[in-house]
């Protein structure tokens, strides 16, 4: 079977999350927040790396308050020299600056950074997905360069279910999610994440 190249799917599919009315995007978000607030592997997390969701993208901000709310540490992606992600803690208060793709980040230093491993729970942006646990983003290799040397315990994608792919082509440093959530539920491709 002939595959179409990633950035002709990257445009496809980011498309297609942009022509998807507002309101059903809000209500999707909701549905999604709402059952993974819910989950045992979003309550029993102490440390939950999140995002700030850009135009397209599910807003996650409502399970950030209720992880403050919670008492769960939070940690948000910032760009290191190196193209790779760090991840630093996130508060409420916490200042931001907008990186070279106008996304808040947190501001700090390297050294602040919590290790990967140490993270319970990452939630990741996908532009699309497959029932394989594949997963597409933006496509600057962010996530898959800084999860090629350590893993969260569980790395979740978050999307719409419009943004499901048959099968996604997958080169050999294409990091998979561990399990996807859209407003249609949750379906899991490593069992250790949940159990």
């Amino acid at each position: 079977m002939h595959s179409l190249p990633k950035a002709t799917l990257r445009a496809h599919y980011k498309q297609k999350r942009q022509r998807l009315p507002q309101t059903t995007q809000e209500h999707a978000a909701q549905r999604i927040v709402g059952e993974l607030i819910t989950h045992p592997v979003y309550l029993r997390a102490k440390h939950l790396a999140v995002y700030h969701a850009i135009p397209g993208e599910v807003d996650v901000s409502r399970l950030i308050q209720d992880a403050f709310e919670r008492g769960i540490t939070c940690y948000m992606p910032a760009i290191a020299l190196d193209k790779t992600l760090f991840f630093l803690p996130y508060t409420q208060d916490s200042p931001t600056q907008l990186n070279a793709f106008n996304i808040p980040e947190p501001i700090g230093a390297l050294s602040a950074a919590q290790p990967i491993e140490a993270i319970d729970l990452m939630i990741v942006p996908l532009v699309a997905f497959d029932l394989h646990g594949t997963r597409l983003g933006l496509g600057g290799g962010y996530y898959d360069r800084t999860l090629g040397h350590a893993r969260p315990h569980c790395l979740l994608g978050v999307a719409f279910s419009v943004q499901e792919h048959m099968l996604l082509p997958k080169d050999a440093w294409d990091v998979n999610v561990d399990g996807v959530i859209t407003e249609q539920g949750i379906q899991w491709f490593k069992k250790t994440c949940y159990t």
